[in-house]
């Protein structure tokens, strides 16, 4: 087989988020292994209920109901995917809940469809035994939301045209799908039930319908630049896909096998670059 197009996919929501956000909620995750993430997620409402909050993140996740109510099984590489099996053991390992107040975390013992999201609100996420006692790490809404990161995508068309975008978002992280939406470009796209898969972007491809075209023919390939400015073929483009400040996240329209050419980092970010650069969703 000439391609693998092969994506990890949960229950995942394409949410590029509104274009003059006026509110952040931030999120910290610790998985058993210690590993930490944050997110920050901006909207236009007043309030919306963490349920909500949650889907907008981009993190992949399995929730489940029940007549108490919405709790986490999987997040961020973590936990139960099967929702049937989910909460399980009450003294077993769970995804605990915990809201930032003051100086310190507070656990909420309470499904998460029960807690509503306002401005300036931080949630942790802590998987582990509910006995362990295990904190979320001592993160404030400045820490999540108040850092301004940037990451840029380099599309690169058939005809050697090369577009450069350079895209600030609130916090450490956003998802790759939510970069390449917030460049402003168009984008065609399928969901496959597998993942998702890009048909067309910046008016090259082809319809959803046929999306990859023949076999032989060219398709939307996903890269990310390394550190020695080349840029490394990888299939997550969906929820897995993860984007940081100065991450570059690269897109190539070409048959199977052909590398996108490189660009350096450096030209990308310096000051005096021409690149465009997208800041509609910075207030």
């Amino acid at each position: 087989m000439k391609r693998c197009t092969s994506f990890l996919f949960l229950f995942f929501t394409i949410i590029v988020g509104p274009a003059w956000a006026i509110n952040m909620a931030g999120l910290v995750i610790r998985n058993s292994t210690g590993e930490i993430i944050t997110r920050c997620v901006e909207f236009e409402e007043e309030s919306l209920p963490l349920t909500e909050i949650l889907q907008r993140s981009g993190f992949p996740k399995v929730l489940s109901e029940t007549e108490q109510g919405t709790f986490i099984c999987y997040l961020h590489n973590d936990g139960q995917t099967n929702p049937t099996l989910c909460p399980g053991d009450p003294d077993g390992p769970t995804w605990n809940l915990y809201r930032r107040i003051d100086d310190g975390w507070e656990l909420l013992d309470t499904p998460i469809s029960a807690v509503i999201a306002v401005h300036g609100d931080v949630f942790g996420f802590v998987y582990g035994p509910p006995s362990s006692g295990t904190l979320p790490p001592d993160r404030t809404f400045a820490d999540v939301c108040e850092v301004v990161s940037q990451a840029a995508v380099v599309i690169d068309h058939s005809d050697g045209q090369r577009v450069v975008r350079v895209v600030p978002f609130h916090g450490e992280t956003i998802t790759g799908i939510q970069l390449l939406f917030r460049t402003g470009v168009d984008v065609v796209w399928r969901d496959f039930g597998w993942g998702i898969a890009f048909c067309a972007i910046d008016g090259e491809g082809y319809p959803a319908e046929t999306c990859f075209g023949d076999w032989d023919e060219p398709f939307w390939q996903f890269s990310i630049l390394n550190s020695e400015d080349f840029f490394e073929w990888s299939i997550y483009i969906g929820p897995d896909s993860i984007a940081r400040d100065q991450d570059v996240h690269g897109y190539f329209f070409g048959i199977y096998g052909v590398t996108q050419p490189p660009i350096s980092r450096a030209e990308i970010f310096q000051p005096t670059s021409d690149v465009s650069f997208f800041n509609a969703y910075i207030r």
